[in-house]
């Protein structure tokens, strides 16, 4: 397995568990709300880098039992879902935190 992701998609992984420990020390605080809506925000950027811009044949052993170009658009249109999801998520926390 080739492992094809720029630099800054694995040091924003990187940075994105190291905000979930973050998270946890400010449990039940006005801090998490607005590190919650970080890393959801560096969530959606992954999944938005690998729904628009990932090299074709990433997102392709999705589903083994469907054809690969199927797959492939299958696997995209998930991320997609994911990414529209965590920025959701991510206005919801911030308007929580400006409330």
């Amino acid at each position: 397995m080739v492992f094809d992701a720029p630099r800054w998609m694995v040091c924003g992984a990187g940075a994105a568990s190291g905000l979930v420990g973050f998270m946890l020390l400010a449990r039940d605080h006005r801090a998490s709300d607005a590190i919650a809506s970080v890393l959801l925000l560096a969530i959606s950027a992954g999944a938005g880098w690998l729904t628009f811009y990932a090299p074709p044949g990433t997102a392709e052993s999705v589903f083994p039992f469907i054809p690969a170009a199927v797959n492939e658009s299958v696997g995209r249109l998930l991320f997609g879902l994911g990414t529209v999801a965590c920025v959701g998520a991510a206005v919801w926390a911030l308007r929580r935190l400006l409330r």
